[in-house]
Parts: C-alpha cells; sequence; structure tokens
C-alpha cells in the first residue's frame, strides 16, 4: 500500500509505492508545510494505492491457491503436526470461500469473517466439511487472521478483516469418563473397524496416553522392564513411563507381527474423526479417545495412587491441569468419610451433642 513520509532536508511530501515488482519513492512536489499540499499528496498517495490493489487482483499470484499452501508448508516445515492441523483448517476456510466466490484476499470482509461462524458451525455441507463446535470454528478464524497479515505483507490486501473480532471462547464441553458397562460393548464393536483402532484403544486404556502418542515406536517399548519411551509428546518433549502387565501380550504380538524397528500401526491421516464417527455408529457419541486419558488418571486416583505418580505417568507437568481430568464424585469421596471421621477424634475427640 501506497505511503506518505518526509525526508530531511525536504520541504515536499515524499510517496512510496510498488510498480510491479518494484518499490518506486519520488517527491510530490506538494510542501507538508501547506494544508493544501497536504491534501493533494494525500490525494497522490490514494491514486498509487488504487492501482496497486489493481495490479494485485489481475495478477494471479494473489489468488488464495496460488500462495497460502506453500506459505503453510514453509511456516510450519519443521512441525508436521502443526502442519496437518493448519493445512486442514485452511482447506475449511476455503471450502467457505470457493462457496462465497472469495477468490482474493482484497474481496474478504469483517462480515464474511463472522458469517463464516454459522455456516462452520452448522451441518454437513456437499464440500466435504462437517459441523464442528464454536472453539473450532473461532480458530479457524484466528489462523484466517494469521494468512491475512501475511497477504497484506505481500501487498495483496490493504486490511485484515479477520483482526479483532471479539469472538470469545466458550467453556468447552467436559469429557466423561467411560462407564465400566460400555467398555465390553466398545470393545465387541472394535472387532468389526480396522485392527489399528483396536490397538489405539487397548494402549489408550491401559496408559491414558493421547491418541497420537499411542502410535509408539516398537523398539523404545521395552517389554521386560515394562516401560515405554514417547519421542514428542505434547510440546515437542519425550518422556518416559511404564507399563501394566496387562499390555505385554499385545506389544509381544505387535514386535513379532510388524518387526522390532516398525510403530504400533499405520495411522490415517485423521484418525480423530475416525473415532467421532466411530462412537456415533455404535450409539455412545458422548465419548472420544480423549475420554480414555479422563478414566486412566480418575481409575489411578480411586486406587488411591499418588498424584504425584499419575502426573508422572501420563506426563502432566501441572497439578492444576491434573486436576481437570478428574471425575471423582460423592460415592468416591464417602469411602473415606469413616477414615476422616476416625482421624478426627484422634484430633480432639468426640463432638459436643446437643441437648
Amino acid at each position: 500500500m501506497a505511503s506518505l513520509y518526509k525526508r530531511k532536508k525536504s520541504i515536499y511530501w515524499w510517496v512510496k509505492y510498488q510498480d510491479g515488482a518494484r518499490i518506486v519513492r519520488k517527491t510530490t512536489k506538494y510542501r507538508h508545510d501547506v494544508i493544501a499540499d497536504t491534501r493533494k499528496a494525500q490525494i497522490e498517495m490514494h491514486e498509487h494505492t488504487v492501482r496497486e490493489l489493481s495490479h494485485a487482483r489481475a495478477d494471479d499470484r494473489a489468488r488464495w491457491e496460488a500462495w497460502v499452501p506453500q506459505f503453510i508448508a514453509l511456516r510450519y516445515a519443521n512441525s508436521p503436526l502443526s502442519f496437518k492441523r493448519n493445512d486442514l483448517q485452511w482447506r475449511n476456510l476455503m471450502a467457505y470461500f470457493d462457496k462465497k466466490k472469495l477468490r482474493y484476499p482484497h474481496e474478504l470482509t469483517r462480515q464474511e469473517c463472522f458469517n463464516y461462524m454459522p455456516w462452520r458451525i452448522g451441518k454437513q455441507d456437499k464440500n466435504g466439511t462437517y459441523e464442528v463446535d464454536w472453539n473450532t470454528a473461532r480458530m479457524e478464524l484466528k489462523f484466517l487472521h494469521l494468512v491475512m497479515d501475511e497477504a497484506i505483507q505481500r501487498r495483496y490486501a490493504t486490511v485484515n478483516p479477520a483482526a479483532k473480532l471479539g469472538l470469545k471462547k466458550k467453556a468447552p464441553k467436559v469429557k466423561p469418563e467411560f462407564q465400566p458397562e460400555h467398555i465390553p460393548i466398545i470393545r465387541e464393536a472394535l472387532l468389526a473397524e480396522p485392527e489399528w483402532m483396536q490397538v489405539a484403544f487397548e494402549i489408550g486404556y491401559h496408559t491414558g496416553l493421547r491418541l497420537r502418542e499411542t502410535n509408539l515406536p516398537l523398539p523404545l517399548v521395552d517389554v521386560n522392564r515394562q516401560s515405554f519411551a514417547v519421542p514428542t509428546a505434547k510440546g515437542g518433549k519425550s518422556f518416559s513411563a511404564l507399563f501394566v502387565a496387562d499390555l505385554v501380550p499385545l506389544f509381544e504380538r505387535l514386535k513379532q507381527a510388524r518387526g522390532p524397528d516398525a510403530k504400533c500401526y499405520d495411522m490415517p491421516a485423521m484418525p480423530s474423526k475416525d473415532w467421532w464417527f466411530f462412537f456415533r455408529r455404535i450409539g455412545l457419541p458422548q465419548y472420544c479417545f480423549h475420554c480414555l486419558r479422563v478414566s486412566f488418571i480418575t481409575r489411578g486416583a480411586r486406587a488411591g495412587i499418588p498424584e504425584r505418580i499419575m502426573m508422572k505417568l501420563v506426563n502432566h507437568a501441572s497439578g492444576t491441569i491434573h486436576a481437570v481430568y478428574l471425575r471423582l464424585g460423592v460415592d468416591d469421596e464417602r469411602q473415606f468419610m469413616a477414615q476422616l471421621s476416625e482421624a478426627n477424634r484422634k484430633g480432639a475427640g468426640p463432638a459436643m451433642l446437643a441437648a
């Protein structure tokens, strides 16, 4: 976008603008200490801006598909998971742009950004996008904000309509604990699903690992010591932990069938979506794979495992985050009431009774 500026030892406004691939800086011959001249200089600057935009609109390099995919690939070249997430977000945004025939960054308006929310949260569309919650749609608009900042730097747009939309994050739904009576139903239904889902479920159930973490490299699984290492956990750091004896037969079978240097299974492109559909097909839509982590942490608390040990097992650095996963209820508390009552008596004697 064209701009005005002053130069030392010059009484005139200077203008900077782009002429094709060339950056031009020249004097306007209008004095910056004269109000009328300043207005004329602003008009000249505006005319250069209009020409820049007209060139950008006619330039196929400004079309979304001409530069955004490469921008995403380069920006997240060293972060494969971030690349997958943002590439998917961009595909969803492009589905909306195609529907609205928004081919260039300068065609995007603030109102279209707001219109994106109900469209994205709505029912399944023929373009392959599926309904999501408020927070997911909001995150996609935040990514659009980043893309539009880049468009401005490339002079494909002059403003960012996705900035400061004021869309607040909503409190996410509480992920429930798996009920014991549902586990046999799920395992039975998984027999009709790809083997990777069966393997991921058992590892997740017995370790509380996140979905992508369950695809462990088999060389990092020590069956004899009943330990494993996750090379790249959430946050980019590695960690190791122990696993229960129930998983030993599974890991031994995987090492024999897949080879000692393989991973536990071949993960599809969008595993979370596969689980989303699975739980709805079997009539348990309240669950997602991450509920296994909730269940594992809650079972550990019921078993009396110290919090510091459970945090180590699931790689939680914060007690605040760890507490979010606990689903202990009144019945869990009631079993400790007798112990608490006994401790109270030892500390201060029996309570005073009213007459």
